[in-house]
């Protein structure tokens, strides 16, 4: 049986590692990678949760954890403060271009 969450957020984690650079700072290592950030906020968009929600979601969710490389699960602020800083229309649309590039190869196989 597949399960279409985790078909969607490996999707979205693909998406997110094409349309955003490993580092975002040359001065910090973060905690957690833009990219998997990203795609747990496509997953909780996805499922319309709030951050909390997510938060929780990722809590129960190994398989997620796993998926998106978190060692330990981020707090809610953390999505809060990514999608505040680095959330832009440009983002939204590298992201959105890669999405519809991957269904047209992925229809035609």
């Amino acid at each position: 049986m597949k399960n279409h969450l985790l078909c969607f957020a490996r999707l979205a984690h693909a998406v997110a590692r094409r349309a955003l650079p490993i580092l975002l700072s040359k001065y910090a290592r973060p905690a957690y990678r833009p990219s998997s950030l990203f795609a747990a906020l496509l997953v909780k968009e996805h499922l319309r949760l709030n951050y909390r929600g997510l938060e929780d979601l990722l809590r129960i969710s190994g398989q997620l954890r796993r998926l998106f490389g978190f060692l330990s699960v981020p707090d809610h602020s953390t999505f809060w403060w990514f999608a505040r800083r680095w959330l832009s229309a440009e983002l939204v649309a590298s992201a959105l271009v890669e999405t519809v590039r991957r269904v047209k190869r992925d229809g035609q196989r």
